[in-house]
């Protein structure tokens, strides 16, 4: 894809937890809160790309992989609920090195 290219997708996320949403967006490196409807720019595989959530679906839009992107965005999203709820019910979260998550209660 030339780098001039720009690609558009929409990710229906179905219902979601606002919240969470902005942490998993903020987690990836993008600033602002894309839950209240808010434009919010940011970088995935050194691509500059933009992220705007309306009625369930996430807009992005950008010079990246949409693939990519859709990808890092439900990995980050899931990331985030898990330990948000994990935490939420008295559990320990802790990271190990090969990137997975260890729950201890």
């Amino acid at each position: 894809m030339p780098c001039e290219s720009i690609q558009t997708s929409q990710i229906d996320l179905g219902a979601v937890v606002p919240a969470v949403l902005d942490a998993a967006v903020t987690a990836l490196g993008f600033a602002g809160q894309v839950s209240t409807g808010s434009t919010v720019y940011g970088s995935i595989d050194g691509r500059r790309v933009q992220l705007r959530y309306t009625d369930g679906a996430l807009s992005v839009s950008g010079g990246a992989d949409v693939d990519s992107v859709t990808a890092a965005v439900k990995r980050s999203y899931a990331t985030t609920l898990v330990k948000t709820q994990a935490v939420r019910f008295g559990w320990r979260v802790s990271t190990a090195a090969n990137g997975k998550m260890i729950l201890q209660k």
